[in-house]
């Protein structure tokens, strides 16, 4: 959603564009997000209790995927990184019929 009202706040042709702009004007478009951005940077450096960004931590482990143990046998949490691919997850919860 977001990026597509910043493209047409742009002026670039948007496919499928909303009937409605949702961020307006660019000028407003620009002035609202810097103004989330310093807000959500401002609440993390509090939380954190540290005054410049680069002083702010993070543990990654707490993004791990972890796996739901379906036998004797579980898995180790991994690393969660952004892979632009499409994921499936099956679950069966009852028994198939065989063909």
């Amino acid at each position: 959603y977001v990026s597509k009202d910043l493209r047409r706040a742009l002026g670039d042709p948007v496919r499928g564009a909303y009937s409605t702009s949702y961020c307006g004007p660019l000028a407003n478009c620009r002035a609202v997000l810097r103004a989330s951005l310093s807000d959500a940077v401002a609440r993390v450096l509090a939380a954190q209790k540290v005054t410049t960004v680069a002083a702010l931590t993070y543990d990654k482990h707490r993004d791990d995927i972890r796996a739901v143990t379906a036998g004797i046998v579980g898995a180790r949490p991994i690393d969660w990184q952004n892979r632009p691919t499409f994921q499936q997850v099956v679950a069966f919860t009852t028994h198939r019929p065989r063909r």
